[in-house]
């Protein structure tokens, strides 16, 4: 591995350079990092509920550029109506409201990221599924963004075939 030597050196009015410390660097260290896995990046995206509100909640440190998700209530024999959202520009450790919470709904609520793009280039294209995060201490600061429904898939019966 190849190792340089920065010197600092102090100013002296007589114009003789006197050197303060010197410290090491490699060349790596140089050199940027990989790209994050977007796989293990997505895994930043929770959805919390806060009294009857649900939101989306991006835990990372890098800005979001554009998301898409999918949600979907999954019944003893029935799939609900499957709306896709976008959202844009979501802070990092920022929740955006995505829902308010049905007291009459009944079944398993499921939402899917399909796709983020982060403000530094990289993005997801997946099926990451998520449930709502309950008991999780999490520090973030609601924004407010627009949610624009871009595709809607129709309900769904699971008819018994028994």
């Amino acid at each position: 591995m190849y190792h340089a030597c920065k010197q600092v050196e102090s100013f002296d009015p007589t114009g003789v350079a006197t050197p303060i410390f010197s410290y090491p660097w490699t060349l790596n260290a140089m050199t940027s990092s990989p790209p994050p896995d977007p796989d293990e990046r997505v895994q930043s995206l929770i959805i919390l509920r806060k009294g009857e509100d649900r939101y989306l909640v991006h835990t990372g440190d890098e800005a979001i550029r554009r998301l898409q998700y999918a949600t979907a209530t999954l019944g003893e024999n029935y799939i609900s109506s499957v709306p896709t959202f976008e959202i844009e520009s979501i802070p990092p450790r920022s929740g955006v409201h995505i829902e308010e919470v049905d007291r009459f709904e009944d079944g398993t609520i499921l939402w899917q990221i399909s796709e983020v793009d982060w403000d530094d280039g990289n993005e997801y294209r997946g099926t990451e599924k998520r449930t709502e995060t309950r008991g999780t201490s999490v520090d973030w600061t609601e924004v407010d963004r627009e949610k624009t429904k871009v595709d809607e898939q129709p309900p769904q019966r699971m008819d018994d075939e028994s």
